[in-house]
């Protein structure tokens, strides 16, 4: 062991010290007071040889004194099973110029102190280093020698060692070598106490070489850690959204300054207590010499805010003409913006910006901690799945997201720059986890692509909403682009092919900051563009409503698939309000179907000749991306580096209040909903106006001849039993069976035998009994001779007496059924009234009435009744029959009430089922 005072060398500081204490000495504080604070930096270095001399920094701030442990450690790392350690490390302390201690060999005297610290043991006798001091506020260095010249890997640690108040540990670093692999730069540290702690993480290469440091990485990224989930993580600081942010904490904490444009990195975290990662790696798996530094700049008690969330506006609902109001035919894909038709849109909120890089690499780390998602031979997908999400640089060199050590980063300079390389599938993911990290309901099937309309959160635009928004209100009178007319000859609105822009010689893809163009003089110092221009004047191509790059620099994915006759459909359909986009798509070249496209790019599209496909009436199926540049091929293998998007979230679904209860929307109804039960199919749908289905029931049975829906969202059907009743003459049935809104069976009801059958038709009465219409053959299995036959057919049954039943329904100890209450004859079923005078005439007098209104009944069963009001009810107010279309809130009838009186309460799902399943139509009740 040796153990020397005196002078020894200058070391390396890392910033200036705190003129100010963060905390004060001898403060009392109040329990609500937030205590987090730095205790400890770990960094775990190569040493020696080309990597030279890693040195730990860190500086005391406030006043008094701090009781610090620092630890240089090699053999004790082997019983973590570390290869290749120092054999013997020793350790230096230095306040500038004068050497405060050395250590060599660690004091069995300072065991205490680390088993007090929580550091992990030394064995007995090692080589390890280790120094217990007690210092004064300012700065220092802890260089780590090795003894006899010695290479291998070593632990440099930096404890603070007392939790007494006074100076306290405000900045923390280590200048080491970074290599690949494993030999990456992995400095962890540690915050203790209550609240929240807010530290700038740097990693500095190229901000090094001021301080005639050789060698130095150039271009460092840095990700943050908690466990294995990526919290954040930087490329390049001065294209960050936060930069102005950083520069800012960096002044504050006294870091000395980095250059604009410079490809160090930095990260700006609000921290609870915890143990946490941050892993400095060079870009392209480049080495060299870096300085990761960690600046404490306060406690807070406030709860951290994400910096990668995309800026909202709200849209308001109004209507306009969609399509081409110019005559313009588009050559690739003519007369699919015909017929101008009416659209109304319900107000929405919509990002004003394109989605960044950054903002999917944030996303991208997240979801990888999740385990939500894989990479796979550089391409991304979701766990499990086969559809691609999006692709990095291995499998797509002008890729703008790297991957590489189970890390996403951002490739250098683009993360202000639209994402790209991305499919549908990737957009919707997003989507969906930016709607459960904001609390919001997820819109999509990741599995089908299917979208929830009904759901609040955030989405693709539809196309029609897509539209309404680019035109930015601008509808007296129309315009061509976002900005209004102006071909944008000189290219100074927006980002097309062949524009000149600042980055039309960059390295692809060509894309430009989102919201570059918006009138400004740019300048080559604050983008550090590729062109050789100092400055570059933008014109303003932000719409009215806000929103920015609506026309140029990346194609949009929208919601909707692309089918070339939609509009001729919501012409013919009167689809009008909140179209939802077609079923599916028309089929490309390929004789596949694909999403589609909105907005123009900066790649393709005719240039000035045909504006870049950047109208806001231009329709683009995903089919035609145009040549790939690097592998050639062309649709449908063309590149994607073109292709980004933005979200929106509706909202409708953010103003439903909490009540419960039958709400009706007469004034506000349209047509456009359909029941439908298919032959041979054991599945019953409700179609909207657009031919998708809105909900689905699955029986065990094909269906019968009706169908309904009742108030309270429940599905009632006819099933069809094939074997073991009389034939019915095309009128099959044998079982009644109702469903909820969510597909479960509430109850079902057989009625069939060699002698009998229920068919055709059934009524849900007021009281919430069931009237059933049955046929039943003579008592010897053979039909009447002497009852008139139907047009001449012989069906066994045409003359027999038709049983009609009144059912209970019932769900009682797990079976699921009804009880029959009722049940009357009467002969001739092609005529319910034939022998009903007769009948009527034998009642007594105080029965009349009511046969009477049983006769009524009856008739409204009959299966010939066809008559209908045109509001979604018959004459005899029967519900929404199967193969109509009625108005939607009127597929109740007013005749019919509710088996159990619904009360308010204070729970969500206010209303019917069916108003939270339509799209969302202008002058809506809020309630619905």
């Amino acid at each position: 062991m040796k153990t020397s005072r005196g002078r020894w060398f200058a070391g390396f500081t890392t910033g200036a010290a705190l003129i100010a204490a963060l905390f004060g000495e001898g403060t009392v504080r109040a329990a609500e007071e937030p205590t987090a604070r730095l205790v400890n930096i770990a960094t775990r270095a190569q040493i020696g040889g080309n990597a030279g001399t890693p040195i730990a920094g860190f500086v005391l701030g406030g006043t008094g004194t701090k009781r610090m442990l620092l630890r240089a450690v090699g053999p004790g790392l082997s019983a973590f099973g570390v290869a290749g350690t120092l054999a013997d490390p020793s350790l230096a302390l230095a306040s500038g110029s004068t050497t405060m201690g050395s250590n060599d060999n660690w004091l069995a005297a300072d065991a205490a102190t680390m088993a007090n610290v929580g550091a992990f043991s030394l064995p007995a006798g090692s080589r390890d280093a280790a120094l217990v001091s007690t210092l004064a506020a300012g700065a220092y260095t802890a260089p780590v020698i090795p003894v006899g010249g010695g290479t291998g890997v070593t632990l440099l640690e930096v404890y603070d060692a007392a939790t007494t108040t006074g100076a306290s540990l405000v900045n923390a670093s280590t200048r080491a070598f970074v290599g690949t692999g494993d030999n990456v730069l992995i400095p962890g540290f540690v915050v203790s106490g209550t609240g929240y702690l807010r530290l700038l993480i740097r990693a500095v290469g190229p901000g090094l070489t001021g301080f005639g440091v050789n060698g130095a990485l150039a271009d460092p990224t840095v990700t943050l850690f908690r466990g294995t989930t990526a919290l954040a993580t930087n490329d390049n600081w001065s294209t960050a959204a936060n930069a102005a942010e950083v520069a800012a904490a960096a002044a504050t904490a006294g870091a000395f300054t980095l250059t604009t444009g410079s490809r160090d990195a930095a990260i700006l975290a609000t921290l609870p207590a915890g143990s946490y990662t941050a892993v400095v790696s060079g870009v392209g798996n480049t080495t060299g010499t870096a300085l990761v530094e960690l600046y404490a700049l306060g406690a807070t008690m406030a709860e951290p805010t994400v910096t990668f969330t995309p800026r909202f506006v709200r849209v308001a609902g109004g209507s306009y003409t969609m399509g081409d109001s110019f005559n313009y035919v588009d050559p690739g894909h003519p007369s699919d913006e015909v017929p101008l038709h009416a659209v109304t849109i319900s107000p929405f909120y919509i990002a004003t910006t394109l989605l960044t890089c950054r903002e999917y690499c944030d996303y991208l780390n997240a979801a990888l901690a999740q385990g939500l998602i894989e990479v796979r031979a550089g391409l991304v997908y979701r766990r499990g799945g086969t559809e691609i999400l999006s692709d990095t640089t291995t499998a797509y060199p002008h890729s703008t997201i790297l991957f590489a050590n189970n890390v996403f980063t951002v490739r250098s300079g683009r993360d202000l720059h639209p994402i790209t390389g991305i499919r549908w599938f990737g957009a919707t993911a997003y989507c969906n986890w930016l709607s459960s990290r904001d609390g919001y309901a997820a819109c999509y099937n990741l599995a089908t692509g299917d979208c929830d309309f009904t759901k609040n959160g955030y989405r693709l635009p539809t196309e029609a909403e897509w539209e309404y928004a680019a035109r930015g209100g601008q509808t007296n009178p129309y315009r061509k682009f976002p900005w209004g007319d102006d071909t944008n000859t000189d290219g100074t609105y927006a980002n097309w092919e062949g524009s000149g822009d600042p980055w039309e010689t960059a390295d692809y893809p060509r894309t430009t900051p989102v919201g570059f163009y918006d009138g400004s003089l740019r300048s080559k110092a604050d983008y550090g563009w590729p062109g050789a221009m100092a400055t570059y004047q933008t014109k303003n191509g932000t719409n009215g409503f806000g929103l920015t790059d609506m026309s140029g620099n990346v194609w949009q994915w929208i919601n909707d698939w692309y089918q070339t006759d939609y509009y001729q459909y919501c012409v013919t359909n009167r689809v009008v309000a909140d179209p939802p986009g077609p079923a599916t798509g028309s089929k490309m070249p390929d004789g596949l179907t694909y999403r589609g496209l909105r907005g123009g790019n900066w790649y393709n599209g005719g240039g000035q000749v045909y504006f870049g496909h950047a109208r806001v009436a231009n329709r683009d199926p995903s089919y035609f991306r145009g040549p790939d540049p690097v592998t050639g091929r062309n649709d449908p293998d063309g590149p994607y580096f073109h292709v980004g998007f933005r979200v929106m979230r509706a909202e409708k679904a953010t103003t439903t209040t909490n009540t419960v209860g039958l709400m009706q929307n007469a004034s506000g109804a349209f047509n456009g909903y359909t029941l439908m039960a298919p032959m041979h199919s054991t599945t019953t749908y409700l179609l909207n106006n657009a031919g998708q289905y809105v909900r689905k029931w699955t029986s065990s049975y094909e269906p019968g001849r009706s169908a309904y829906l009742l108030e309270n969202g429940n599905m009632i059907r006819a099933g069809m039993v094939r074997t073991g009743g009389p034939s019915t003459g095309g009128g099959e049935g044998g079982r009644i069976e109702e469903y909820d809104w969510e597909g479960r069976l509430v109850w079902a009801f057989d009625y069939v035998s060699p002698t009998y059958i229920h068919h055709h038709d059934f009524k849900v009465l007021p009281n919430g009994n069931v009237l059933l219409h049955a046929a039943r053959l003579p008592g010897g299995g053979e039909a009447d001779p002497t009852l008139r036959r139907h047009g001449g057919v012989g069906v066994a049954h045409l003359g027999s007496p038709d049983p009609e039943l009144q059912l209970h329904p019932r769900q009682l100890w797990g079976r699921r059924g009804a009880s029959r209450v009722g049940e009357r004859q009467r002969l001739g079923h092609q005529d319910p009234a034939v022998l009903e005078p007769r009948e009527r005439d034998r009642l007594p007098s105080r029965a009349r009435s009511d046969h009477d209104q049983r006769s009524r009944e009856q008739r409204a069963v009959d299966h010939r009744s066809q008559h209908d009001d045109g509001r979604g009810r018959g004459a005899h107010g029967r519900p929404l029959r199967q193969g109509r279309r009625y108005p939607l809130s009127l597929g109740r009838p007013a005749a019919v009430r509710p088996r159990h009186q619904l009360q308010p309460h204070s729970l969500p799902a206010a209303s019917h089922p069916l108003d939270r399943a339509r799209p969302p139509r202008r002058g809506q009740h809020p309630d619905l």
